[in-house]
């Protein structure tokens, strides 16, 4: 996951709403904009009237009326505005039905589907001819029966790409969602990733730290003395970590900003290694490269893994008359070696395997992996590897 902050939640909302101005108020005020289809199409009839030189129709101009209802029953408005433009084509020997049946058709077609869409573009085609050549075999009149209405097909692709536009917005939308959900998702692990580094790492140290000052107290005093300053290091130093992890916890959507990160790195390997020395643990640090500055999350990712690395070892490693950490630093790439030399005991018994798999998750951060298990001549080798640019970046770092 990269390190940079994903917007707040509300920013799926703020996508969605960005369409026409014109759209999002007809959104906000639907009465209004039932109102408004109403006046435009009456408006389009008396202009139709006006250019065209015929007598204006109040009947006719009443069709336009039934679109108030467009919104909450499309189809239903479509079938009374295509019967009363048949009637009244029927009485008043007018064309007025073009204008309320493509405003009609586009409500059927954007809120229902293009399906819909054309069959209703079927019925306000036919029933008018049907009505018209009943009529004209009535009055013997001539009349020539179309099927094709440039407003009304002009609704229905107009009405048919508006429903398409709605659509891919809600999709959307959908999509930031999911995608918000899974980066809480991603942060939540990590976040346990690091209470379980802060937790069993710190007491697993502070446990055999506290079991080597008790069994030197009488022998060794200055040993148990440092043992026991070490003691108090590692639980302050747990409980400032933990302070940083509790800070995420209520802005849980700032994901992959790094904070922790950057704050738990501060402490130095040796450091580390010196904690586990006051321990009993045999280590012997290897550095073969240095770890550049200004790239604490990596820095922190390499402590993380020593430091998991060590607390196996600490745990697991019974009589190991060493235990070595390398780290090799070329370009392109970190490796991370930790190395004991103790008898193989099953691991099983006592840990959960989280930690090796959090070595794992760590590694592949940076596209790297990890490995772990005996040696061929004895003992135990855990290894990962991170890959990284010239400035101990990753161009793919997650």
């Amino acid at each position: 996951m990269s390190g940079k902050t994903i917007e707040d939640e509300e920013s799926w909302r703020d996508i969605a709403r960005r369409i026409w101005p014109v759209r999002e108020w007809m959104s906000r005020h639907p009465r209004s904009a039932d109102w408004l289809a109403v006046v435009t199409c009456v408006s389009i009839q008396v202009l139709s009237v006006k250019l065209s030189g015929r007598e204006l129709s109040l009947p006719a101009l009443g069709i336009s009326a039934v679109l108030f209802w467009r919104r909450r029953l499309p189809f239903g408005t479509l079938i009374a505005a295509v019967a009363f433009s048949s009637v009244v084509s029927a009485i008043d020997f007018t064309d007025f039905r073009d204008f309320p049946f493509a405003f009609a058709l586009y409500a059927v077609a954007s809120l229902q589907g293009y399906r819909r869409g054309l069959f209703g573009y079927a019925v306000g085609v036919l029933l008018p001819v049907g009505t018209a050549l009943m009529q004209c075999t009535i009055t013997q009149a001539r009349y020539s029966p179309t099927v094709f209405s440039p407003f009304a097909l002009a609704a229905l692709a107009t009405g048919t790409a508006i429903r398409g536009h709605r659509q891919r917005h809600a999709l959307l939308a959908e999509l930031w969602k999911e995608r918000i959900e899974h980066a809480k998702t991603a942060e939540r692990a990590r976040i346990a990733a690091d209470m379980h580094d802060v937790v069993a790492h710190s007491l697993s140290t502070m446990i055999a730290l506290a079991n080597g000052a008790a069994s030197a107290w009488s022998k060794y005093p200055e040993r148990s003395t440092r043992a026991l300053h070490s003691l108090s290091q590692v639980g302050r130093t747990a409980l400032v970590d933990m302070g940083h992890i509790l800070r995420l916890l209520p802005c849980d959507d700032n994901v992959g900003s790094g904070d922790a990160e950057k704050n738990a790195g501060r402490e130095s390997l040796e450091d580390l290694v010196e904690v586990f020395r006051s321990a009993g643990l045999p280590v012997q640090l290897t550095e073969r490269g240095k770890l550049p500055a200004n790239r604490p999350e990596l820095q922190t990712t390499v402590f993380r893994i020593v430091q998991e690395g060590l607390t196996n070892a600490l745990r697991y490693a019974h009589g190991a008359q060493y235990v070595e950490v390398e780290i090799t630093i070329e370009k392109g790439r970190i490796d991370i070696a930790i190395t004991d030399d103790a008898p193989i005991h099953d691991v099983t018994r006592v840990g959960s395997g989280r930690g090796l798999r959090g070595i794992s998750a760590r590694a592949a951060k940076y596209d790297g992996g990890s490995t772990a298990g005996p040696r061929p001549d004895g003992g135990w080798r855990t290894h990962a590897f991170l890959v990284v640019d010239d400035n101990g970046g990753t161009a793919t770092h997650r």
